[in-house]
């Protein structure tokens, strides 16, 4: 049996242990790290949310360090739209005479913050993105504007309830906080993607966004004063090894990363997205740095692809590897068989909403042409028919008033259905015993 290439065994494992390694530093940094926010939400609304980007549709390089960055570093400074890069490329952007438009800063590991405190950002008009969990020192080497966001790790009660409680309103004044939610996407290059078209990109070009070590290089070499290039920085020893399905060495980490890029790419993200990079990612269109630049970004209409083109590209990716992705559109396929039971129960509910407080929601549906739901029709009428039996629901406004009454109890239908039953046959009941205390009482009486 041939395996499956680029496999990473447990990838929920590999989430729990980044949770763990990094959730002290995140709780306390978002302590450490209030005051400094709190001050700059004085002057104005720092939000990420409020960058203005209404209607705008310009193409974009987002910078990763991989090896294939330095196909694109000669050409960087011909290159008239916007640039994002994280923390890792300020140097050589500055030494280049770049300026890139939006910085990144995800890593609050304290070890990084020289990369902050090296570049001129007095001088310059970056803005720099980040989250509240960053460390404070890299926060107040940052001269320049700062725009923030909060994590959102829907596995972390911390991120999902505490964190939105302490920065929801920072300056109560004038209502401002931290509202802009950014799911963590691995790797910086995810979340640069993901939230481009909340700034405004559209086409994404990605630069130095290897997942992998081509040429057996770890990452990318900065330029000379002089003309040439710094030594090759080689792969850290330890490094567990895998080659990619085009021969390309990498290993877990930067498959995991893939694994979320077309996740996302797959589901939300943008579906206009080129590669040009060397690495293990060609499941997206690919085109070469220099001749993106030298078009500056124009006549990739080619490269665009529909909701449906992506979702089938990265799912047919992703199940190999035995991750599914469940969308709500017509063009669900989903070979897993517990999947298909979701489907199946969220299609049975979006029925039930539909139909619930709408008794022509037979002749709606015909309409909308809804397939399903016809069960839920079934049980109606069963329902009716024995309540009838009963003395319910003979006169038309009364069976209308049982059919609402039915669509209201929130139960699956068979439940529903034995609680109906037993409310009627006990009404029934109750309205025998009280016809023959009534005739008793008459018989007394005479």
């Amino acid at each position: 049996m041939k395996k499956t290439p680029e496999l990473v065994t447990d990838t929920q494992t590999y989430n729990s242990w980044v949770r763990e390694q990094w959730i002290q530093m995140w709780v306390e940094n978002s302590g450490r790290t209030y005051q400094d926010v709190e001050e700059r939400f004085q002057e104005k609304d720092v939000d990420l949310n409020t960058i203005a980007h209404e209607g705008r549709e310009e193409p974009c390089l987002v910078l990763g360090s991989g090896p294939s960055l330095e196909d694109a570093i000669p050409y960087l400074k011909n290159w008239k739209h916007s640039i994002q890069c994280s923390t890792s490329q300020l140097a050589v952007l500055q030494k280049l005479g770049v300026e890139p438009t939006y910085c990144w800063l995800i890593d609050a590991d304290p070890q990084m913050t020289y990369l902050v405190e090296n570049y001129d950002s007095k001088n310059s008009k970056t803005i720099l993105l980040t989250h509240v969990n960053i460390q404070r020192e890299a926060l107040r080497a940052w001269k320049g504007e700062v725009r923030f966001f909060k994590m959102y790790d829907p596995g972390d009660i911390f991120f999902t309830k505490y964190l939105q409680m302490m920065y929801q309103k920072v300056n109560r004044e004038k209502d401002w906080g931290v509202r802009t939610f950014i799911m963590n996407a691995g790797c910086v290059v995810n979340t640069m993607m993901v939230t481009a078209p909340l700034l405004g990109f559209a086409p994404i070009f990605l630069c130095g966004f290897d997942l992998g070590f081509p040429g057996g290089q770890y990452r990318f070499r900065e330029p000379k004063l002089d003309g040439g290039w710094e030594d090759p920085v080689p792969i850290p020893e330890g490094r567990l090894l895998r080659v990619a399905h085009n021969g390309v060495k990498t290993d877990d980490v930067s498959i995991f990363y893939k694994y979320g890029f077309l996740t996302l790419h797959g589901m939300t993200g943008p579906k206009w997205v080129v590669s040009c990079s060397r690495g293990i990612l060609d499941e997206i269109p690919c085109a070469p740095a220099a001749e993106v630049i030298e078009r500056q970004g124009q006549g990739y209409e080619w490269a665009k692809r529909t909701d449906k083109e992506a979702y089938k590209v990265s799912q047919a990716y992703l199940k190999k590897r035995g991750i599914y992705l469940l969308r709500t559109g017509r063009y669900q396929s989903v070979t897993s068989p517990q999947y298909h039971n979701l489907w199946n129960k969220i299609r049975f509910w979006i029925s039930w909403l539909r139909y619930r407080n709408d008794l022509n929601w037979e002749e709606n549906a015909k309409k909308a042409g809804i397939k399903y739901g016809k069960m839920l029709k079934r049980w109606e009428d069963r329902i009716i028919r024995r309540g009838k039996r009963f003395g319910y629901g003979k006169k038309p406004e009364e069976e209308q008033g049982l059919r609402l009454a039915w669509r209201q109890m929130g139960e699956a239908p068979r439940e529903r259905f034995k609680k109906a039953m037993d409310q009627m046959r006990l009404g029934y009941k109750h309205r025998k015993m009280a016809k023959q205390e009534k005739q008793s009482a008459k018989i007394q009486v005479t």
